[in-house]
């Protein structure tokens, strides 16, 4: 990204403060009159499944309620910018995947890089031994910065950043069994290092690979092909594993030009690199990431040389449907992570 910036609200994010008295989503500064807290995972999403008093491990390895997971945030992004994007996601989620298809990238790109910004944002805020007072947080302001173009990015909600020629993220959307249970309907995970998001909410699944420039957007026809049927909790997990290790394999970093005019229009530079865009997979890596994403043991999962357990393929590599009465999910191996 080039260093040209316009004057404006969008300024804060080359350097934004971390804290209550910012909004953590256009890092404008704010105060009794202007303040509002936004839960991370939307209420709509905790009333849905009845996640207020459930917890979330975070990336020290403690844990924190749902309904504990908000973040401070300006009335404008609140009301106005990402609350319509949550009504469309909470009528579109209860009809199936083509309805949330239909919402578009966009919104689905703005709702995926929130939550997953929004905890990390969040552990700037908490201390990492909270039985000391003096801990430091969980993730320093100084880490927080690491972001600060992925969060660049989100403003396309305010309408102060445009793309032209694609998003900066490849977004996927599966249909997947919902069942009786709470455990079958509900499901967060991600990825911090590649910044990968998957939800599972009711019947439908998102994964969005939120930096990859739109890599792995072409990969799509290959992963619908693996879920012709209702995508079980534990084949979702392991198609949100089998994307991460691919965005792990991407040996790019997108380049992108901006063009000031009333609003940034961000613009993907082609790479002319040539020769294969991700690196050469190897199965036991891959099933190391199955097994933390599954929460089942590496030994149970790979076979050397190269056989890597699978729920969505058959032996003869035909996809299969997976009843929900197989394969129980376990809320145990199959907790959703935050920050692995």
């Amino acid at each position: 990204m080039n260093d040209d910036r316009a004057h404006g609200p969008i300024d804060k994010l080359f350097t934004r403060r971390v804290g209550p008295e910012y909004c953590f989503f256009c890092a404008q500064p704010i105060h009794a009159k202007t303040s509002t807290e936004e839960h991370v995972i939307p209420r709509w999403v905790q009333q849905r499944f009845n996640l207020w008093n459930k917890r979330l491990t975070l990336l020290n390895g403690t844990t924190i309620n749902y309904k504990h997971l908000t973040v401070p945030c300006c009335i404008d992004c609140n009301t106005q910018r990402l609350q319509p994007i949550e009504s469309k996601l909470s009528a579109a989620t209860l009809v199936g995947s083509a309805a949330v298809r239909d919402i578009g990238r966009e919104s689905l790109f703005v709702w995926l890089g929130k939550i997953v910004y929004g905890l990390l944002y969040k552990q700037t805020q908490l201390p990492a031994k909270r039985a000391l007072a003096d801990s430091p947080p969980i993730m320093s302001a100084r880490g927080i910065l690491d972001f600060q173009k992925d969060i660049y990015f989100l403003q396309f909600a305010r309408g102060e950043v445009r793309f032209p020629n694609g998003l900066p993220a490849s977004i996927f959307v599966f249909e997947t069994q919902a069942g009786d249970h709470p455990d079958l309907q509900w499901d967060y995970c991600d990825s911090i290092p590649t910044l990968v998001v998957g939800v599972k909410v009711g019947k439908v699944g998102i994964v969005a690979v939120l930096r990859d420039g739109g890599a792995q957007q072409v990969c799509e026809k290959e992963y619908m092909e693996l879920s012709p049927h209702p995508l079980h909790p534990l084949q979702f997990r392991e198609l949100f594993a089998q994307i991460v290790y691919r965005s792990r394999l991407y040996n790019r970093v997108p380049k992108y030009m901006i063009v000031l005019e009333p609003c940034h229009v961000v613009i993907r530079i082609p790479d002319g690199t040539g020769g294969p865009i991700f690196d050469q997979a190897h199965a036991e890596d891959y099933a190391k990431i199955l097994s933390e994403y599954t929460g089942i043991p590496l030994n149970d999962l790979f076979r050397p040389p190269d056989g890597v357990h699978t729920w969505l393929r058959d032996a003869a590599g035909i996809p299969v449907y997976l009843p929900l009465r197989e394969y129980r999910f376990l809320p145990r191996r199959l907790r959703p992570k935050v920050g692995s």
